[in-house]
């Protein structure tokens, strides 16, 4: 007989075993330090839908990567193939950027999670599960990936490692930009509609469905191209469709580069890098925080990536840096989906053996956010025979001080009737409108609670909209004139729709909008004179909209009168007329804070002139504010002179924006005598469009007050032609004017006199700046006669663009007193090329600074030996030359450059770094930190000032190691190091490289200026060929006998007159650091006396490499070190991770979305 025990002992035995095995099959889908390739990624899928069948579904989007990899996604829910009535749908979407990996990893890991958590009982994934329809999309950008670790197994030594596998295990990739967009090289998170464009400036266009976009205006937005001129890419078409026909509640999209939570907006107005919120600010910071606070060391942000920390681990986009496309705005302004756009980590790839730490770091954080989909209110909308009611729309207004808010983002309800409002804690109306049915509206006092699977219900019942009847002649109650003009009137939904044009509308004030088809096209004067558009205890927004018009009169809106705090929108759909008629607006009243805004959806005509005086006679009064917007035309756009006189008073507002033609032509004076007042603001955009051509003076005689601001932008274009003197007599006090250029194609010429004539006085600011260009050239005189006061600012901002040149005497003749700051800064370029006298004839006083920066660029610095001419400090002025992060950068200053000192602060010179430095004159003080070792980079920089310098000095400028060494053992330390090899190899290795300067465009442009002489000289021309002709037949004469060429020789050296007048070239660059950068001889005769005045007076310029320390610039947001990755030891492995930028303008390739 078998003793019992012997049962027993099997008994455990056998239930180990199941139980390990059960463990077993968990613990063995994912490789815990292994990077997964696509191949390997579906596997893991189908592992993980195996294992847990009952609750997980996998499918593919209908189109596929350029490459044909499919876009995969696996569903988690109870019923994981169906959406069920009154479940939210959430999604997380991983490695949009093929290069930023860690989202691809955590992504699967959750899924292993949730499937293995819900089936051990786990009560959060469980009732999350349970609540939730959750998709998950590891990889939106597979071929990048592939692209991305093929880039790096070239790269890596064969030894290295055994096989991709281990590399990715060991080391992760180091390139920072292969493999980060698409297989057609294009960033898919800058290829999405620009859908802040409506926000912005088209004023909920997309067919008025408030922040949504049905499906026929989505097409027609992707049969174009994006932002960045580049046609939209099968996997944003696949996703965006995704986006649209599914019920998405919330998501977040998964990235690398830096450790945040980013909210919308990702763009602002006129892309400028500022914080742009969006109607539900306040609800997109509390979810940004739900997944920081979860994340310790995201919210702590105790070691940042760069020079930036986020408060609490979170920032808004386009106060970080605006992006146009992006997929997080895309999903807020098409559907009703919110979402998040989350940086994981500093590295982009890492390597997989820290993948487990980062699962752990980030593992709550993402299960967290997932809850945040049940937070506010969901509900069933039905009418009174329990039919579901698709498509309602649901309107939200808040509580805040006694007063209701609307929160200007609409969602609507899904075909089963369900609808869901995600909402921060507080009191609301919501409001429900449908076609057809009266709206109706509730209260709700939202409370959300901690872990909440559940978000607060609230249903409604509509009611059929009582009909009205209408007689034939289209009664409208109490109003004579609209009867007779057959005109229908809709008291519920506030309309007027007429087919001829009364005279007068003495009830207008009880609608919000009338509206005249096609039969009403041609517009008298005075038309609207006896229009009651407003009543004035409650009506406080009208609206005047055309199906079409062929031709408007002069004065047509003269005379209007709109009331304070009131609004007047005009929209014209079709505009067949050629001109905006002078004086259409003349007499127009607009009082206090009251608005008018006028937009014009199509022009027809191909050319349309703005005639003179059309934008004058407008009587604003303080915070009035009018806006003129045209946003498609056929062809070409003029201004003719004097367009625009205008007097601004304190707070009033102006904006014109132009998009979406061919060209623009801006004549002499189009914008003459401009006075702004106190904190006024005048604003002209023109966007996505060609050419644009700006006459001599386009702007003249502008005059700024307190705090007023003037702002002209170019963007989205392919070439610009300033003739002379854009900006001619500018007077600023406590005022701004910023002239942007953004996203042109072509390179930029500026010439002579661009900007002359500006006083700036008593905290001023003039900002110049230009994002994404390509080759741009200042030329002689391009800013001049400049006068800086009282802590004025002069900017010169150029971003993300390739060789600027400063060519003679680019900025010449300013005065600076009274701590103003001359700022010149270069970002994320390529090559920055001073020429002799570039930069002279510069009063900087009483504290005053002119600073040239150097930033994230890539390419070589270059400076002439007199780039810097008669520059007068004095009483504290000071000009200051700083390089940040930019460590791919090699100085190539000419060997007779003097500088007072150059001071590298931040950064260890290593031997590695040699080649970097090898083109430093000698003679210069150099400054190294204390603790650099005593690489062979340092012995060469101080090679000649230890013999020159007094040791004190010396002994302030040089390293602790440096000091400690006798003047013997530093000699055996430079014999060791092999210099004059160490240099020659250096000076082989750099290659030659060739800068090419866009002086072509400057003579084409004077060439299309002068085109009107050109006949006058033709007989001039054939006299100076014939005189050629003689001089040819006479110099074949001389040089045919040795006696007479030695004869001409003689006189020549004896006078040497055309050494005297020979004009100075453009000076040709190139990477062999020994050969003079100009010409020291091709000087002309007003450079020769330059340099006698300034050849007794040693320069004082300080240069500052500068990696980490953030700019100090209050008027500029550009202190965001986008490339440099975390320090942290765990994380990088200590090393400097400093990353080279490809500044083609048309890649925008930030890192950190």
């Amino acid at each position: 007989m078998i003793p019992k025990s012997i049962y027993f002992l099997h008994l455990i035995l056998i239930s180990s075993l199941i139980e390990l095995s059960f463990c077993q099959n968990q613990i063995q889908i994912i490789e815990d330090e292994k990077h997964h390739n696509t191949e390997e990624m579906f596997i893991i899928l189908d592992r993980i839908h195996q294992q847990c069948s009952d609750i997980t579904y996998i499918y593919d989007l209908p189109l596929k990567s350029v490459q044909s990899r499919p876009l995969r996604v696996i569903v988690f829910s109870d019923d994981p193939t169906n959406h069920e009535l009154l479940e939210p749908e959430f999604k997380y979407i991983g490695n949009m950027h093929g290069n930023e990996v860690t989202g691809r990893e955590l992504l699967l890991r959750l899924a292993e999670h949730l499937c293995q958590e819900y089936q051990n009982g786990n009560e959060q994934i469980v009732s999350l599960i349970q609540n939730t329809r959750i998709h998950l999309m590891p990889s939106m950008n597979p071929d990048g990936w592939e692209t991305s670790v093929r880039y790096a197994w070239a790269e890596t030594k064969s030894e290295q490692f055994e096989d991709t596998s281990m590399m990715l295990r060991e080391s992760g990739t180091t390139n920072w930009l292969v493999g980060r967009s698409n297989a057609n090289n294009v960033d898919l998170n800058r290829n999405f509609p620009n859908l802040d464009a409506f926000i912005h400036k088209y004023n909920h266009y997309a067919h008025h469905r408030n922040n949504h976009l049905d499906m026929e205006t989505f097409l027609s937005l992707t049969s174009g191209y994006d932002c960045q001129n580049n046609s939209y890419q099968i996997e944003t078409v696949a996703i965006a469709f995704w986006i649209m026909q599914n019920p998405f509640v919330l998501s977040a999209n998964l990235h690398n580069g830096d450790l945040v939570a980013n909210y919308p907006y990702d763009d602002s107005e006129n892309h400028l890098q500022m914080y742009s919120s969006s109607s539900d600010d306040l609800l997109f910071q509390h979810l940004a925080e739900s997944y920081s606070y979860s994340n310790e060391r995201m919210k702590s942000q105790t070691n940042p990536c760069g020079s930036t920390a986020f408060a609490d681990g979170i920032t808004n986009g386009a106060a970080w840096y605006p992006i146009c496309g992006g997929m997080q705005d895309f999903n807020y302004l098409a559907s009703n989906c919110f979402e998040l756009t989350l940086e994981l980590g500093c590295r982009k790839f890492p390597p997989g053996k820290y993948l487990p730490s980062i699962w752990n770091e980030h593992k709550n954080s993402l299960i967290n956010y997932m809850s945040q989909t049940h937070l506010g209110i969901k509900g069933v909308i039905k009418n009174e025979e329990s039919n579901a009611i698709y498509g309602a729309n649901i309107k939200v207004y808040q509580l805040l001080n006694n007063h209701w808010q609307y929160i200007d983002h609409d969602v609507t309800s899904n075909l089963e009737g369900d609808y869901y409002r995600l909402l921060v804690n507080g009191m609301y109306a919501v409001q429900v409108q449908s076609s057809g049915y009266e709206t109706e509206t509730q209260y709700i006092d939202v409370d959300n609670k901690p872990d909440q699977h559940n978000a607060q219900r609230l249903d409604f019942i509509l009611k059929p909209e009582s009909i009205e009847r209408f007689n034939p002649n289209g009664f409208c109650p109490h109003d004579e004139d609209l009867q007779h003009h057959q005109c229908t009137c809709s008291l519920t939904h506030g309309y007027i729709q007429c087919s001829s044009l009364p005279e007068k509308c003495r009830t207008c004030y009880r609608y919000s909008t009338i509206f005249f088809d096609e039969n009403v096209n041609i517009l008298p004067s005075e038309l609207f004179l006896d229009y009651n558009l407003f009543d004035y205890n409650s009506n406080k927004s009208f609206t005047i909209q055309f199906a079409r018009l062929n031709n408007v009169s002069s004065n047509t809106f003269s005379k209007i009168d709109v009331g304070e705090d009131r609004t007047l929108s005009i929209k014209i759909s079709q505009y067949a007329s050629s001109i905006i008629p002078t004086r259409i607006f003349d007499g127009l009243v607009m009082q206090p804070k009251s608005k008018i805004d006028i937009e014009i959806f199509n022009v027809t005509s191909s050319l349309l002139t703005v005639e003179q005086y059309a934008f004058d006679g407008i009587k604003y009064n303080s915070a009035s504010e009018f806006r003129f917007s045209i946003l498609c035309l056929k062809d070409t756009l003029e201004f003719e002179s004097n367009a625009g006189s205008i007097l601004l008073p304190s707070y009033a507002r102006i904006e014109l924006y132009f998009s979406n033609f061919r060209q623009v032509l801006l004549n002499e004076h189009s914008f003459d005598h401009i006075t702004q007042e106190h904190a006024s603001k005048f604003s002209i955009s023109f966007d996505r469009f060609q050419y644009a051509t700006l006459k001599h003076s386009s702007f003249f005689d502008l005059h700024q007050l307190d705090q007023s601001q003037f702002y002209l932008a170019f963007s989205n274009f392919q070439s610009l032609t300033i003739e002379k003197s854009l900006f001619d007599i500018i007077t600023q006090l406590k005022s701004s004017i910023i002239f942007s250029i953004y996203n042109i194609t072509n390179d930029l010429c500026l010439p002579a006199e661009t900007f002359s004539q500006i006083k700036q006085d008593m905290n001023s600011t003039f900002q110049f700046q230009i994002s994404y260009a390509k080759n741009i050239l200042f030329t002689t005189d391009a800013f001049t006669n400049i006068s800086q006061r009282a802590q004025s600012k002069l900017s010169i901002t150029i971003t993300n663009s390739l060789d600027v040149f400063f060519t003679n005497q680019s900025l010449n003749y300013f005065h600076q007193e009274d701590r103003s700051l001359l700022d010149i800064w270069i970002k994320y370029g390529k090559n920055l090329i001073f020429a002799d006298y570039a930069i002279q004839n510069i009063d900087i006083w009483r504290s005053s600074t002119m600073r040239i920066g150097f930033q994230h660029s890539s390419g070589t610095l270059q400076m002439a030996t007199n780039a810097f001419v008669n520059i007068n400090e004095g009483q504290g002025g000071e000009l200051l030359f700083q390089i940040m992060n930019s460590s791919d950068f090699y100085f190539r200053f000419n060997q007779s450059m003097t500088l007072e000192r150059l001071e590298i602060v931040d950064r260890i010179l290593t031997d590695n770094d040699l080649c970097r430095i090898i083109d430093m004159p000698a003679h210069i003080p150099i400054k190294i930190l204390r603790d650099n070792p005593c690489s062979c980079s340092i012995f060469y920089l101080y090679r000649q000032l230890r013999h020159t310098l007094n040791p004190l000095v010396l002994k302030d400028l040089t390293p602790s190691c440096y000091v400690s060494l006798s003047l013997d053992e530093v000699e055996q330390k430079e014999n060791k190091c092999l210099l004059n090899k160490q240099i020659n190899n250096c000076h082989q290795m750099q290659g030659e490289v060739t800068i090419y300067i866009p002086d072509g465009i400057c003579r084409q442009n004077s060439q299309q200026i002068n085109k009107n002489r050109s006949n006058a000289s033709s007989s001039t021309s054939s006299i100076f060929i014939l005189a050629c002709f003689i001089i040819v037949l006479a110099c074949i004469y001389i040089l045919s006998r040795e006696k007479r060429r030695i004869f001409i020789i003689n006189i020549f050296n004896k006078y040497a007159f055309c050494h005297r007048h020979r004009r100075q070239k453009l000076p040709i660059f190139t990477a062999d650091s020994y050969q003079q950068l100009t010409h020291i001889n091709d000087n002309s005769l007003d450079d020769d006396v330059n340099q006698e005045q300034t050849s007794n007076k040693r320069m004082k310029i300080i240069v500052k490499y500068n990696a980490a320390t953030e700019q100090t610039q209050p008027y500029l947001h550009t202190n965001r070190s986008d490339f440099i990755s975390s320090n942290d030891i765990n994380d990088q492995q200590n090393e400097d991770y400093t990353l080279q930028l490809n500044t083609n303008p048309l890649s925008d390739i930030e890192n950190n979305q």
